[in-house]
Formats: C-alpha cells, sequence, structure tokens
C-alpha cells in the first residue's frame, strides 16, 4: 500500500477513524508493506507535521503539528528536507518533542525499515536525523512564536546511502558495501515514508520512507 502526495491533513482527516484504517492495520500486522511519498510520508508519523515553512532557524511559528496515521511511532518524518530548508521546522518539531526522532529527507531519497528496526537509506540524496534524547536545554516555552529557539544537546546525523540507523538503539552503523538490491516485498523511492511487512505471521516487518521532488508536502 503506497500514500501518495498532495497534502498530508487531508489524508489522513480522510482515512483516520473509518474502516478502510482499521483494515490497513489489521493486514499490515499481517504482512501489508505500507509506504508513501511526499505528504503520503509524512502521514505515516503518530506526530506529523501537518503544515509550516522552509528557514534554518527553529521556530514555533514554522511548524504545526497534529496527529498522524501511527505507522511509524516515535518518528516524525518531513521530506523535500534540503531543498526546500526545512531544517528549522524539524528542529522545532523536535524540540517540541525530544522524545521522537525527526526524520527529514531529500529528495530522490527514501529509507526503509527492516524486521529488526534497522533503518536503511537508498538513493542520491541523504537523510538527515534528528535525536533530541540528549537535549540538555531549550527556551521554547520562553520565546515568542515568530522568535528563533536556542536549544544544546541535540543530536544531528547525516546519513547517505550504505549507511544504517538502528531505531531501538538509536546509533549509526555504516555499511561496508553498497546496498544493491531488496526482498521483492519491499519498496523503496524518493520522497516517502511507511512501514510495512512481508512475514505471513501477522507480524509487522518492513518500513519504506521516501521523498519525491513533485509534491506540495
Amino acid at each position: 500500500m503506497f500514500f501518495t502526495g498532495g497534502n498530508q491533513l487531508k489524508l489522513v482527516s480522510t482515512l483516520a477513524g473509518t474502516p478502510l484504517e482499521a483494515l490497513l492495520r489489521e493486514r499490515h500486522r499481517c504482512g501489508l508493506h505500507l509506504g508513501g511519498t511526499s505528504a503520503g510520508a509524512s502521514a505515516l508519523s503518530s506526530v506529523m507535521i501537518a503544515r509550516g515553512r522552509g528557514g534554518s532557524a527553529a521556530r514555533l511559528s514554522s511548524v504545526r503539528l497534529s496527529a498522524g496515521l501511527g505507522f511509524l511511532p516515535g518518528v516524525i518524518v518531513d521530506q523535500h528536507f534540503r531543498e526546500r530548508d526545512r531544517f528549522g521546522r524539524l528542529f522545532a518539531a523536535v524540540v517540541c518533542n525530544p522524545s521522537l526522532l525527526g526524520f527529514g529527507l531529500d529528495e530522490d531519497t527514501a529509507l526503509v525499515i527492516d524486521p529488526s528496526d534497522r533503518v536503511s537509506v537508498l538513493g542520491d540524496g541523504t537523510l538527515t536525523i534528528v535525536d533530541g534524547t540528549y537535549l540538555e536545554a531549550t527556551d521554547v516555552d520562553e520565546m515568542p512564536d515568530e522568535e528563533p529557539v536556542a536549544f544544546a544537546g541535540m543530536r544531528v546525523h547525516v546519513l547517505r546511502q550504505g549507511w544504517f540507523y538502528d531505531l531501538k538503539k538509536r546509533s549509526v552503523e555504516k555499511r561496508t558495501r553498497p546496498i544493491v538490491e531488496l526482498a521483492s516485498s519491499r519498496s523503496a523511492g524518493s520522497g516517502a515514508s511507511g512501514k510495512s511487512s512481508s512475514r505471513s505471521n501477522c507480524s509487522p516487518d518492513v518500513g519504506v520512507a521516501y521523498a519525491d521532488g513533485d509534491e506540495t508536502g
């Protein structure tokens, strides 16, 4: 199942709470592979970037958060990341939710989550990971929405194809050889995000995130 781009708020408001969403969750537990591109990638998060604007500074006014579909728990997905200068809004989202990971996908780039919760990066661009676990201090509760927020201790990784990230350990691993293929049950693309499974024992398996250059996201 692949979610297209467009408007993540429209996607979530249309699907959430419906029999179709319930069916997707049931099928996902039994092996359905889920993925998405652009807005479809962002919608797979539990906490979703609903809308916002670009910029390098973390401002509360730069991002609006809402509930997503929740197929990627613990992760906030943003897309067209480097191309549309979305660093600031992802930083702001994680500063407000430091227990979550921020995933910023460049265009023509994808991430795949395997059964062991290891993230692989595919494509021509990079995956930026913002980890608020080690956040030491911030003035986010004091600053007006339009002012830049200060923070210290945020951990940031920039990964490209051939690198892995362990979601459980929140650690980076360098692959010794590039990824050349995936199992036929998996999909990867540019500007999307998702989670899927190919197992027959009703256990979620693989996740895919993809970032594309043609959607509004």
